[in-house]
This record gives structure tokens, C-alpha cells and sequence, in this order.
């Protein structure tokens, strides 16, 4: 079957195995044979070097699970859908809920943030949901630029992006 510019899916999947060999040279196990986890993601974010480095790669990691969907989908590799469906089995999550729910929870943006990160979370989710189901081209319609997946990604790299912005100002005065 060809892809809308025309690739195969085998070149399609060597392109895609590219970028995740790129994406994934920072963990410790360095395979991308194996199915990447939510608990395995490529690059871990590094709390004690300062949130707003935190926040940059945790939007690039959210970004990243279009990716490893695709995969899945191609290598119809099963995924840890329960962690993957929780706002707080990733980094991001489990600081949104703990240290910067301390120090941040004041802030405007705060709420929207950790509401936009579950909305991702519950569609990333259903995605891996249907991938574990063997229902790959649902998960392949779950993934266009039109469904409600797109717009919680758009939606939670807008909300992190804006929270970094007040967090900086809250911090700096």
C-alpha cells in the first residue's frame, strides 16, 4: 500500500526507523528493535538540570509518540496502553504532579497544562489501545493531522510552552 507521497511502507518505515535511531541514541539500551514503552522513552527528562530544559524536551518527547504509534503500527509491536493512557507514567506527568504542582499551582497556565497533558494522554491511549487490538488501520486514522490525537498533541505542546513563559516570569520576580 502507498502513503499519500507515494513511499512504500517498507521505505517508509526505514525513513521512520531513521529518525527514531536519531531520536533514541540517548537510551541506555540502545535498541530500536524493541518496542519503545512509555516508562522507555528515547530521552528521560533530567529534573536536577532545571525546568525549563525539562519542559523543551518534554514537548519533543510528546511529539515523539506519532512516531512510535507508527512503528507499533508497522511492526504491529504491542504497547504498554494502560501507562501510556495515564497522565502520570511519563516524566512530565509525575513532576506536574508532584514538584511543580508546589511550586507552579498558582500559576494561570498550571491547570491548562496538566488538563491538556491528560486530554494527550487519554488519546495516546485509545491509539495504543487499538494497535494492541490488531486494529491498525483505526490506529492509522487516529493518527491523521484531522482526529482528536493531532489536536491534543497541538493542544499540550501550546499549554507546556505557555506554562514554561509564566513559570519563567514567576520565577525571574
Amino acid at each position: 500500500m502507498a502513503n499519500p507521497v507515494g513511499k512504500t511502507d517498507a521505505s517508509l518505515a526505514v525513513g521512520v526507523r531513521h529518525v527514531v535511531e536519531r531520536k533514541c541514541a540517548a537510551r541506555s539500551d540502545k535498541r530500536i528493535d524493541a518496542p519503545m514503552t512509555h516508562k522507555q522513552e528515547s530521552c528521560k527528562i533530567e529534573l536536577h538540570r532545571g525546568w525549563r530544559l525539562d519542559l523543551d524536551k518534554a514537548v519533543e518527547q510528546h511529539v515523539e509518540w506519532k512516531v512510535r504509534f507508527r512503528m507499533a503500527i508497522f511492526q504491529k509491536e504491542p504497547l504498554d496502553a494502560a501507562c501510556i493512557g495515564k497522565d502520570d507514567c511519563c516524566e512530565l506527568g509525575n513532576w506536574l504532579h508532584g514538584e511543580a504542582k508546589s511550586r507552579f499551582s498558582s500559576l494561570g497556565t498550571y491547570d491548562a497544562c496538566v488538563a491538556r497533558h491528560k486530554a494527550f494522554h487519554e488519546e495516546a491511549g485509545k491509539i495504543a489501545r487499538a494497535i494492541n487490538a490488531a486494529q491498525y488501520a483505526e490506529a492509522t486514522e487516529m493518527l491523521k493531522s484531522s482526529a482528536a490525537f493531532s489536536k491534543a498533541s497541538s493542544e499540550v505542546g501550546l499549554a507546556i510552552m505557555a506554562f514554561k513563559k509564566e513559570a519563567a516570569m514567576a520565577s525571574s520576580g
